[in-house]
Formats: structure tokens, C-alpha cells, sequence
């Protein structure tokens, strides 16, 4: 076994466990193996090796399981959001009352506008104000995250600290690129010398509250600052309401009852580009959200977000009712040995077995 092992990677024997698992045709297996360079005979052991371990058969169980929630979250699917318009509802921040009983308890996405209006934050926050207000204040960012197809993930290996201005002058020259990017995790608004942007916005009632912090962190937003950043698919841990200060982003949405197409492969992202996949596009609610406008994202719904110009954005955690979902991540990813190697990408839904058919699995596409 040491041969085969010596051809294949730690991530694609796992990726191997994975499909078989979920009760992927070995024959397709082996084709994806030997298009990386491992040997028919390699691929053809390690795949009778995995099928033959009681640990995989028992695997194989909870993956059907798991199969059969996911079909009852398609079947509820029905009753909180019928298929429709992938366009997402807009209101005005008058209709509070229907933001929560139409929207917030129903799992549902919503842009509000109006509801920054009298912010400063919105006359006055650009790159060109923060570099010459705060030039010289050095700030956590996340960079070089093109090096690293998981820098999501792996974003302690990323972090490194620059001056605003400096941030801001390669934000002009790099105007499409997502190799820079203030995250939630460079904790800008924590920053001693930057308290005086919080003065600039505001929680709005009933929206959002004033109570103790929503995170355990000790703060209710954060701020996210670049041009051209990509945010892979993800869900967050609980419902958020995000403002857009300056710039424009795009949001890609799946709701939380789509689960089971999602490849949450890792924490809380998954490898799949929803814009690249046929399947997940027939799911997508997609927006563009400009400069003082706000989106709900309730708790559970992925989300893929690109920058499609300079962009800052604020992100209200502290919403007046809890949503938070205690057990919706796995793992630790800031742990220093927990550095993320990705395994090749999912087999096309054309080739997966189905749970209607009384099949255990749904996956894999390299």
C-alpha cells in the first residue's frame, strides 16, 4: 500500500473516502485519479482498500442520513420559500414590521434602503478620506491571497499590517485585485485610532439594538474595506444585516433548505463557485447592493460576495433577536496546525446517485 500511497496526495485519498462514502461509482473515481497522474493499478487499490473498511461503510450510513434531512429541507423549502423570482425583495425602512415578520422569522433575504440616510459615513467615507484622515495609522490586513486557493481558511498565514495610506494607494493601482482586503477578522473598528469612524453611523431601531456586544469578541459590526475581494460561499453563524457604505458588491444567496447542494466541504465554505455551477445557479438569489442600501442575510444562507468596485462595508451582528447557531461550524480554523489543504472540487450532479432512488450519497467533481 505504500506504493499507491506515494502517488496520491493526503487530500486525494481523502477525497477518494469522501466518494466513496457517498456511494460515488468507482469507475468515475478511478477516472478522476488517473487524470492526476495516478496509476490505473494505484486508483483501483486504494479504491477497493476504502471500500473494504468497516470505518467507510459506517461513514456510509450517516451519509444517508444526512441525505434524508436534506430531502426534508427541500420539502419545507416549499412552504418558507416557494421557487420564483431569484430576485430579492426590496422594502423601505418604514416597513420594520414586515422586515421582521415577513423576512427575519421566515428565513428570508431583503434589501432595506433608507435606512442609513442620515449617517455621515455615507458623505464622507472613500479611500481617498480614510488615507487622508487616518494615512498614517497601520491597520490589520489580509494579503497575498491569491497565493493560497483556501486563504479563507488560512487566513493567519495572510495577515500582515500596512499603513491605510499605503493600503490605499494599492487599492488604486490594483483596482480589480483580491490579493489585499480588510476582513471581519482585522478587527479595523477595534483599532485605538480609529474610534471616531464610529461616530459616523448609527443603530437604527427596531433594526438593530444597543444591547451587551453580539459576538463573544465584545463587538456588534465590523468593517470591510478593498477593491476587487472575493468572499468564496459561505454561511455565517447567525443573521447579519450588512450596509453598504462606499463602492458596490454582489451577493449570490442559497438558502439554508438548499443544503444539501452546497459542498460544504470544510467549516463553513465550500469549494463550489456558484457562478460557475449549473446546478447551484438555478438556486442563486443575486443583488447588487450600492451605497446606503442594507441586506439581510438570515442566519444559515450562503453567500459568495465580490467587490465589483472599490468597496466598504459595515456588518451589524446585533440584531434584537438571537439567531445564533451554536453548532453550525466544526474544527478550529485559527489553530496553527489546522492549515486547510484543499482536496480537488466536487463529481457533477449528472453523475451522483439519488436519495429518491434509494441511493446513499450525492457528490464529487474534480
Amino acid at each position: 500500500m505504500s506504493d499507491v500511497e506515494d502517488e496520491m496526495t493526503q487530500a486525494l485519498r481523502e477525497w477518494v473516502v469522501e466518494n466513496v462514502a457517498l456511494g460515488v461509482d468507482r469507475e468515475l473515481i478511478a477516472q478522476e485519479l488517473t487524470k492526476r497522474s495516478v496509476s490505473p493499478q494505484a486508483a483501483s487499490e486504494w479504491i477497493e482498500s476504502v471500500r473494504s473498511s468497516p470505518m467507510v461503510s459506517t461513514m456510509s450510513e450517516l451519509v444517508y442520513r444526512q441525505q434524508k434531512l436534506s430531502s426534508l429541507l427541500q420539502l419545507l423549502k416549499g412552504f418558507f420559500a416557494p421557487p420564483g423570482d431569484p430576485s430579492i425583495d426590496r422594502i423601505t425602512h418604514a416597513d420594520s414590521v414586515a422586515f421582521f415578520s415577513d423576512y427575519f422569522f421566515k428565513l428570508r433575504p431583503v434589501v432595506v434602503t433608507g435606512l442609513a440616510d442620515d449617517w455621515p459615513a455615507l458623505s464622507k467615507w472613500s479611500p481617498s478620506y480614510f488615507r487622508e484622515h487616518f494615512g498614517n495609522v497601520e491597520i490589520s490586513v489580509n494579503a497575498d491571497r491569491g497565493s493560497d486557493e483556501a486563504f479563507e481558511e488560512n487566513h493567519l498565514d495572510h495577515r500582515t499590517r500596512i499603513s491605510i495610506r499605503d493600503f490605499v494607494e494599492w487599492m488604486e493601482h490594483n483596482p480589480d485585485s483580491n490579493d489585499m482586503y480588510v476582513t471581519s477578522r482585522d478587527n479595523l473598528l477595534l483599532n485605538e485610532h480609529l474610534q471616531e469612524l464610529r461616530d459616523d453611523f448609527r443603530y437604527p431601531q427596531p433594526f438593530l439594538t444597543e444591547d451587551s456586544p453580539a459576538t463573544p469578541e465584545g463587538f456588534n459590526e465590523s468593517l470591510w474595506f478593498g477593491a476587487g475581494s472575493l468572499t468564496p460561499l459561505h454561511h455565517d453563524d447567525r443573521s447579519i444585516l450588512l450596509v453598504q457604505i462606499y463602492g458596490e458588491k454582489r451577493f449570490d444567496l442559497i438558502s439554508p433548505f438548499d443544503f444539501g447542494l452546497v459542498y460544504n466541504d470544510r467549516y463553513c465554505f465550500s469549494s463550489i463557485d456558484p457562478l460557475d455551477s449549473p446546478e447551484l445557479q438555478q438556486h442563486l438569489h443575486s443583488v447588487v447592493l450600492g451605497p446606503g442600501e442594507a441586506l439581510l442575510i438570515p442566519v444559515g444562507y450562503w453567500h459568495h460576495v465580490l467587490s465589483t468596485s472599490p468597496s466598504i462595508t459595515l456588518a451589524f451582528f446585533n440584531l434584537p433577536f438571537d439567531s445564533l447557531w451554536r453548532q453550525s461550524y466544526y474544527g478550529d480554523p485559527d489553530a496553527p496546525q489546522s492549515r486547510y489543504q484543499p482536496r480537488p472540487t466536487p463529481i457533477p450532479s449528472a453523475d451522483r446517485p439519488s436519495f429518491a432512488d434509494g441511493a446513499k450519497s450525492a457528490p464529487i467533481e474534480p
